[in-house]
């Protein structure tokens, strides 16, 4: 088991809203020995205070920024890791976006000592639904689906380095 974790996120410009349901959802299924410390950087601390309370399992620390949009925010997030790294201390260290859910436990798998160069890296869920929902309940999905080969934002430019082609596009 984890011993101690810090978790990262970044949640500014409307992304507050979606960071509660994040921990909240981590306060029922990450399992860490010690709480584990979430580290938000945000523009707007009040809301989240509001609304993220009753956590049981979870501390959180406050980052103030600046409202940064999207894609700002995504590329920017490393910069804040590297700058605010002195706030970390955990076995852990795990960044996650704000819109994410734990949808299950999380942890007890989980062997540090046995990460290559001490890195772990997990494939990021995509867009994921219920198999009998999606033709039912997403068209927009099911479109993706038969366009493009898979359901994520998938890099269709040939030219950019992150194309993948359609046969691969499975996992996103």
């Amino acid at each position: 088991m984890i011993k101690s974790m810090d978790v990262v996120s970044v949640a500014t410009n409307g992304y507050d809203k979606y960071f509660v349901n994040l921990v909240i959802s981590a306060d029922r299924y990450l399992q860490v020995e010690k709480k584990a410390i979430f580290h938000i950087f945000t523009d707007n601390a009040e809301d989240i205070k509001k609304n993220a309370i009753n956590l049981k399992n979870i501390t959180i620390c406050y980052h103030k920024v600046p409202s940064y949009n999207w894609p700002e925010a995504t590329l920017i997030r490393y910069q804040l890791i590297f700058q605010n790294s002195d706030h970390f201390s955990s076995q852990v260290i795990m960044y996650i976006d704000s819109d994410m859910l734990f949808k299950s436990s999380v942890g007890l798998e989980l062997f540090p000592e046995k990460w290559q160069n001490e890195l772990a890296f997990v494939h990021h869920p995509g867009y994921w639904r219920k198999s009998s929902s999606l033709v039912t309940k997403s068209p927009r999905d099911f479109y993706k689906l038969l366009k493009y080969g898979g359901i994520g934002t998938w890099e269709t430019r040939k030219l950019s380095s992150a194309f993948i082609e359609r046969k691969l596009r499975k996992l996103y």
